[in-house]
């Protein structure tokens, strides 16, 4: 009877693991998920934010170096004669650098004419300390440019506050020439560009990534500049896609690595979470689950066992009486108790048939008596009466 009912409290258990496990791994996926969706929303409004800064800066400097005062500029040598035009032109380099653009310093040169402007003046080109440096910017492949910048590389301080990064966005001049001899520089020091990513609210670890997949900014500076592979993370596998999400190891650590590519520029907008963050949420609805499930299993057994004890009380008894007038074999003390009333109830109907078969040859022998009796009472009857007539024949 206990193995019967174990049984069935294991039967009753199925239903609840299975529901529990269902509604784990939904609960689970639409964590994750949603989580997932978080980490790209999130990347996609830092996105959103700096590129409006770049996009400014780009049309700012688009607009400043096609003005006609640069276009009258970058052919002259900007000697005594031209001072009223360059005033012009630094009044034209001045508006660039404001709160909203991030550029604290605009500077331009030309090659051919020997001149370059910054915030401290003009000068000569080949007096200036930095003029190979500059020269080499023409090497470039592109006429337009977004490169990280060492600050302390250069001899002239080429951005205000100090921040061993610069983000400069570099074009050749003039635009609409073919052959390039000059340059414009639009420099904003990569510290203003990572307090727009940084913030008390967000544990991720946030970065931007240049188009070689090198990182341009990040909280810690001793890592720009580097790529995953030098800092010891596993090479992230790159979708087709501009945005999605890949895994990454560190230090036999996984991590997910969520980004969007930007079409401006080519940046990846990063965003690094450990995946035992990520999964804590999961774990959380794991554990609740269990519990869940733990207690309607318990209270499945517990009503299955309530049943049991009601509904085999009277096998229990009829069992009981059954054995007290059992024989003690051993091996049927061993069987269940359905086995020992199957016994008892094979024994009974064994019985009645046996009982059945003796009462019909009983039948048939006392059905012959009692016709055999017959007969001799009629035999006697009739001698009797025969002997009756025989008397009165002779008394006549």
């Amino acid at each position: 009877m206990d193995e019967a009912a174990c049984i069935w409290r294991l039967i009753g258990t199925i239903p609840v693991i299975i529901v529990g496990l269902f509604a784990y791994f939904q609960s689970t996926n639409h964590a994750e998920q949603r989580v997932a969706n978080e980490k790209m929303e999130l990347m996609r409004q830092v996105k959103a934010n700096i590129e409006q800064v770049l996009t400014t800066v780009h049309h700012s400097l688009n607009n400043t170096i096609e003005s006609p005062t640069m276009a009258e500029a970058i052919r002259l040598p900007l000697l005594g004669d031209d001072f009223q035009l360059y005033r012009d032109l630094r009044r034209e380099l001045s508006k660039l650098q404001s709160f909203d653009t991030k550029v604290e310093e605009t500077i331009v040169l030309n090659n051919e004419q020997n001149w370059i402007v910054t915030n401290q003046g003009i000068s000569r080109l080949d007096t200036h300390p930095d003029e190979d440096r500059y020269i080499s910017f023409f090497e470039l492949p592109n006429n337009t440019t977004w490169m990280l910048l060492e600050t302390e590389s250069f001899e002239e301080a080429i951005i205000r506050r100090h921040c061993p990064h610069t983000i400069s966005l570099v074009k050749k001049l003039p635009t609409r020439l073919s052959d390039k001899y000059g340059l414009a520089f639009a420099n904003i020091p990569m510290c203003s560009i990572r307090e727009m990513i940084l913030s008390d609210e967000i544990s991720d670890e946030l970065m931007i990534l240049d188009e070689n997949n090198e990182i341009i900014v990040h909280s810690d500076d001793e890592v720009v500049g580097k790529s995953f592979l030098e800092l010891g993370f596993s090479e992230p596998e790159w979708a087709d896609e501009s945005s999605g999400q890949t895994t990454v190891n560190f230090h036999n650590e996984s991590y997910a690595l969520t980004y969007t590519t930007s079409d401006l520029n080519g940046w990846k907008y990063v965003s690094l979470t450990s995946m035992n963050e990520l999964m804590s949420e999961s774990r959380s609805i794991g554990w609740f689950t269990f519990y869940m499930v733990l207690s309607m299993v318990v209270l499945t057994t517990l009503v299955v066992w309530l049943y049991s004890r009601k509904l085999y009380s009277p096998v229990r008894k009829l069992v009981a009486a059954i054995q007290q007038k059992g024989t003690g074999d051993e091996e049927k003390q061993k069987r269940t108790e359905f086995q020992v009333i199957e016994d008892q109830l094979h024994d009974l109907f064994s019985s009645k048939t046996m009982l059945e078969q003796e009462l019909t040859v009983h039948t048939k022998q006392s059905l012959m008596l009692f016709l055999m009796r017959v007969y001799q009472a009629g035999h006697l009857l009739l001698i009797a009466k025969k002997g009756s007539d025989c008397t009165d024949w002779i008394s006549v």
